[in-house]
């Protein structure tokens, strides 16, 4: 007993006391987690196995990629219906293991498929589903829920999992397949994701008041002394409804800048290598850039998620949109590797912005009570301009036989979103409207 206050009175005692971590990290850390999984899954995993299925089954490259059609389209699909739940305080909890299940389960399923329409089932309508209940879409609705103040570090930690799985990903992929094949290596990413992605599902919380918190891990105190003082960005916020939100040209001018943003997107980022190797360069020296690009996406989403948490998301917006359209214009003057390098690394941190600041936008302007109802009737319309941009662009390219016009197109997508975002001003209070405070 006398030696402990001797310890305490030293002040020993406290070198091993842990620290207190507010939940909402803990959240984030979760969407990390599976935001990782599921964007080296859906996203850059798929290339991976294209070759050796296309050599074992006999399916072509086009029925191959018809998965993935397939999937973006069932999202858009069910995103209004699974929106509204992910708004419930156990919804989300319940939806991101469901998801975490479905997608081990459909995985698993992969190693034994013989015909296309099993693989559409398992990768594009199960895999769909999971996705929705886990990953971005589950960033975009959830951490904000958790942090006003600091929601553009909180979103840019949560979301840099997708780009950072395009390098981790693929080359264990390819090993893997090497080594075991392609069915086996399915059957061993099912397994991961049940190991890995169930346990993270259970750490899910809707919101910061269902623990007894406030969001960012604030007092009530200082919640309620500081709501007056505090800018759009990061202040005690005024939460609208799905049709409150519909019913506001904000909403309208936001979800038309965003749809043209991804029809311009989906059109550009796919090509990037065919135009890279059109122009003189090795696939190998593409590849490099791309992966160059994947870090500084990385990096863009803390720092233009910070930026977000001190100037206004619009302007931030008409900033990112515009200097990205600088950086595609500057891309037909890019002739040696080092530049390509240099130019993947500054387009990663321009284009890698909108990718932070749109759901942070949505979240700043309509408020975190009914984000995923709100997020969900965005989600078709969305989906649909990111199906239209590949084919559009294709269809550029297959006319002149060059990207150039194809790119000039792109390029236009991000000016006009610019000009759209410019008039996309928070839907001002009402009487209606729900104020987003702990009781």
């Amino acid at each position: 007993m006398c030696k402990f206050t001797v310890w305490s009175k030293l002040g020993v005692r406290g070198l091993f006391t842990i620290p207190k971590i507010f939940y909402g990290w803990i959240i984030v850390f979760s969407v990390f987690v599976s935001g990782s999984f599921a964007g080296g899954v859906g996203f850059w995993g798929i290339g991976i196995f294209v070759i050796p299925m296309e050599s074992d089954l006999g399916w072509s490259r086009t029925t191959l990629f018809g998965a993935l059609s397939i999937r973006a389209l069932v999202g858009g699909f069910f995103a209004p219906v699974i929106g509204p739940y992910l708004d419930s305080s156990r919804g989300p909890r319940f939806l991101a293991i469901t998801g975490s299940v479905v997608l081990g389960v459909s995985l698993i399923g992969i190693k034994y498929v013989e015909t296309v329409w099993q693989f559409y089932l398992l990768y594009g309508v199960m895999g769909s589903l999971s996705m929705l209940t886990m990953g971005q879409n589950m960033a975009q609705v959830i951490v904000p829920k958790w942090f006003i103040k600091k929601r553009g570090r909180a979103l840019g930690f949560a979301t840099m999992g997708t780009p950072l799985s395009g390098i981790i990903f693929p080359i264990p992929l390819a090993a893997l397949i090497a080594s075991i094949g392609w069915r086996d290596t399915w059957f061993l990413l099912g397994v991961t994701a049940l190991v890995l992605l169930v346990p993270a599902a259970l750490l899910i919380r809707t919101r910061p008041e269902d623990k007894g918190l406030v969001p960012d891990g604030e007092s009530l105190q200082f919640e309620e002394k500081n709501a007056p003082k505090r800018p759009q960005n990061s202040g005690v916020e005024m939460s609208y409804t799905r049709s409150e939100a519909m019913r506001s040209r904000s909403f309208w001018l936001i979800l038309l800048a965003v749809g043209v943003v991804a029809m311009g997107v989906q059109g550009f980022q796919p090509n990037w290598l065919p135009y890279f190797q059109e122009v003189g360069f090795t696939a190998t020296t593409g590849a490099t850039a791309i992966a160059i690009y994947g870090f500084a996406a990385a990096a863009a989403r803390l720092i233009w998620g910070s930026l977000g948490e001190k100037f206004l998301t619009k302007n931030l917006m008409v900033t990112q949109t515009l200097l990205t359209a600088l950086m595609i214009g500057l891309l037909f003057f890019v002739k040696t590797p080092i530049m390509l390098f240099a130019y993947a690394f500054f387009q990663g941190l321009t284009l890698g912005g909108q990718f932070i600041l749109q759901p942070l936008m949505v979240a700043n302007y309509f408020g975190r009570q009914h984000l995923g109802s709100v997020r969900g009737v965005m989600r078709p319309f969305i989906t649909i301009a990111g199906a239209i941009g590949p084919v559009f662009v294709a269809g550029l390219f297959d006319a002149t036989g060059t990207y150039k016009v194809a790119f000039i197109f792109v390029l236009s997508t991000w000016v006009i979103a610019a000009l759209i975002y410019l008039f996309a001003v928070p839907k001002s209070s009402n009487k209606n409207a729900k104020e987003t405070t702990a009781n």
